[in-house]
């Protein structure tokens, strides 16, 4: 992905990959809130054959586990690209810029935010300087987001997103519009009596294509998302299974009348960031992090 937003394991990944649409997940992606500890850098080892893995990429961050840069190698270890992030004082990204091998810029993001913190607009700009597109975000009195328009290089609306809540400031439904006013997507989401996602029901120009169903243990921790289609048929379901301590420590995809995926399985370290993890192709990724003292 070109923005490079990095994000551990965690269930955004999971709802993402899925194709969950993720409440509140509006705003640049911060390591933050996914890492344990205080991380100066992690370097990452990637391969089929744990015995041969190779450096694929190293983030290293600023004092409040956000990332500065991020690197990425190709196979002879040679840099391939990189990421680097700026901030304003109060901590927000400001700008996001990608560079090739010769340091040179081939793509920036900007992000400008109103005075209660929200993002403003998100601009896109290629090697050039020149201005590809933006997004501009509208927000309510309590601040949540009720609008991101797409803008192209005119001024006209490409894509329309609009957010609508419940009396508990819950995102109860999330609306996609092409600019002539179609409708591309539209989520609803149900929340059990503890305000737990239970199910989101997506929707398109001709209807109902997809449910996903969110099951959970006595812990709060999330067990399950099955992919259901309108006739209630199971497409794909993800099972969770947990370490004592309450980190992800396997999921397995069942897709049914098919063999199950191999198994994602992680290993962590005393702190609790991962350190080891082996994907369902069969890759094994190998995570060295480095703390401040």
């Amino acid at each position: 992905m070109r923005k490079g937003f990095l994000l551990t394991i965690s269930l955004l990944i999971s709802l993402q990959l899925f194709g969950a649409e993720v409440p509140g997940a509006n705003t640049p992606a911060s390591w933050a809130d996914s890492l344990k500890g205080q991380v100066l850098s992690i370097k990452e080892y990637s391969g089929v054959d744990f015995g041969d893995l190779i450096i694929r990429r190293r983030i290293d961050f600023n004092e409040q586990n956000k990332p500065l840069s991020e690197k990425s190698y190709n196979e002879d270890g040679s840099l391939k690209t990189e990421i680097k992030y700026d901030y304003n004082d109060s901590g927000m990204v400001t700008a996001i810029k990608g560079l090739n091998a010769d340091n040179q810029t081939i793509w920036t993001y900007k992000y400008t935010y109103n005075d209660s913190g929200n993002i403003r607009e998100e601009v896109s700009l290629d090697a050039q300087s020149t201005v590809e597109w933006k997004d501009v975000y509208k927000y309510n009195d309590q601040n949540l987001l009720i609008e991101k328009n797409n803008l192209n290089l005119d001024g006209v609306i490409n894509l329309q997103d609009t957010f609508q809540y419940d009396d508990n400031n819950i995102l109860k439904s999330r609306t996609t519009l092409y600019g002539d006013g179609k409708v591309l997507k539209r989520v609803i989401y149900h929340y059990d009596d503890q305000k737990k996602l239970t199910n989101e029901e997506h929707y398109d120009s001709n209807g109902l294509y997809e449910t996903l169903i969110y099951t959970y243990n006595e812990s709060n921790q999330l067990l399950s998302i099955q992919n259901k289609t309108p006739e209630g048929k199971i497409k794909k379901t993800i099972d969770y299974q947990y370490t004592k301590s309450g980190l992800i420590q396997k999921e397995i995809s069942i897709v049914p009348e098919k063999d199950p995926e191999p198994t994602m399985a992680y290993i962590y370290d005393e702190i609790g960031n991962w350190l080891r993890k082996k994907d369902s192709s069969g890759t094994y990724t190998l995570r060295e992090l480095q703390y401040r003292d």
